[in-house]
């Protein structure tokens, strides 16, 4: 059973509505209109390419895309990049793909949620395997505060080398929030 390469998009019809969908080569994004009256946002659920050239087309894809999706955001997906050394189990790692990444990040003001109970979420599956973090779900600040105690959690899969994500943005108890300085503040 072939489980690779695809992007799927669902949702419950009667928590929220999609529209204006835009589908690219490594993407797929809309707007999320909650039925509860809560203010929209912007989803994307990204497939990045393996190929160092076509990355940089792939994130100036995405920046040219959000130029035309005012509000908050949710990009998630599987990025097929790293942020930093602690995100891969060796040190086989290309920096400047990793520089890109932070850099793309930064420059569209997005936060990295926090991933509860796995390091990981990609595995080669051999028999000394190499584990990467090269899924997640980035956000903007103000899809944050629409969703102030969401939790990214990994599920587990046996049709697929990539742990599913699902991310609850119900409310739960205030807990103690870490903080994070941002790259993009002193901009401000």
């Amino acid at each position: 059973m072939d489980t690779r390469g695809g992007i799927l998009l669902a949702w419950q019809d009667d928590v929220v509505a999609i529209s204006h969908p835009t589908i690219g080569t490594h993407f797929i994004n809309a707007l999320v209109s909650p039925r509860d009256g809560s203010p929209h946002w912007w989803i994307t659920g990204v497939y990045a390419p393996q190929d160092e050239a076509a990355k940089i087309m792939f994130l100036s894809d995405l920046h040219d895309m959000r130029a035309t999706c005012n509000g908050p955001w949710l990009l998630s997906g599987d990025f097929n990049m790293i942020i930093s050394p602690e995100d891969k189990n060796n040190g086989n790692l290309h920096h400047t793909s990793m520089r890109r990444f932070r850099h793309f990040i930064a420059d569209e003001e997005l936060r990295d949620i926090y991933l509860h109970g796995r390091r990981y979420t990609w595995s080669n599956e051999r028999e000394a395997p190499t584990l990467e973090h090269i899924d997640r779900v980035l956000c903007t600040i103000g899809w944050e505060l629409n969703h102030p105690s969401c939790m990214l959690r990994c599920l587990s899969s046996a049709a697929s080398d990539h742990a599913p994500l699902i991310i609850d943005a119900m409310p739960r108890s205030s807990g103690h929030r870490r903080f994070h300085f941002e790259r993009f503040w002193p901009k401000l």
